[in-house]
C-alpha cells in the first residue's frame, strides 16, 4: 500500500499528491478571458509547467498550493432616501445594485493533472448568491 494513502486513511483526508514541476516552463496566471493554450481558451495558468508524478511515487517536487484560483470581485451599492411627511411618518425609497460593476465570478480552474482540461476554467461561481449584476427598486411607508 502507498504510505501517502496510508496516512490518509488515519486522518480521513484525501492524499495530496503533488505534480513534478516542468524546469524552464513558466507558470503565467493569467486572465481566462483571453488566456489560450493550443487553440483552447479560458485558461488560468499554463499548464505545461506541471507534468504528473512517476506512478507509485504520488509525491512531485512541485511546492504544496503554489498558486490560487481567480479571487472574487464583487461590489454591492445602495441608495436611499427618507420623504418625512410629517415628524413620525414618512416614505423610504431604496435603490440597491448587487454585482454593481458586472464583474465575472470564475470558478476554480480544474486541477486534475491527467485531464485534458488542465489549468481551464469551465464556469463561473455565484460567490455571493448572484452570478449576473441585479438591480432593485424599493420603497416602504412608516406611520
Amino acid at each position: 500500500m502507498d504510505t501517502c494513502w496510508a496516512a490518509a486513511e488515519v486522518v480521513d483526508v484525501p492524499c495530496w499528491d503533488r505534480p513534478n514541476v516542468v524546469p524552464g516552463e513558466a507558470l503565467n496566471i493569467s486572465n481566462p478571458r483571453n488566456y489560450t493554450v493550443n487553440g483552447l481558451p479560458n485558461y488560468w495558468f499554463n499548464p505545461a509547467a506541471f507534468t504528473s508524478a512517476a506512478p507509485g511515487t504520488g509525491i512531485g517536487d512541485s511546492s504544496r498550493n503554489p498558486f490560487y484560483g481567480p479571487g472574487i470581485d464583487n461590489f454591492d451599492m445602495s441608495l436611499l432616501k427618507d420623504i418625512h411627511l410629517t415628524e413620525s411618518k414618512y416614505i423610504e425609497l431604496r435603490f440597491e445594485a448587487f454585482n454593481t460593476f458586472n464583474h465575472a465570478q470564475f470558478g476554480t480552474p480544474v486541477a486534475d493533472v491527467n485531464n485534458p482540461n488542465f489549468g481551464r476554467i469551465l464556469g463561473t461561481t455565484t460567490a455571493s448568491g448572484l452570478a449576473e449584476r441585479v438591480l432593485q427598486l424599493s420603497g416602504k411607508v412608516y406611520f
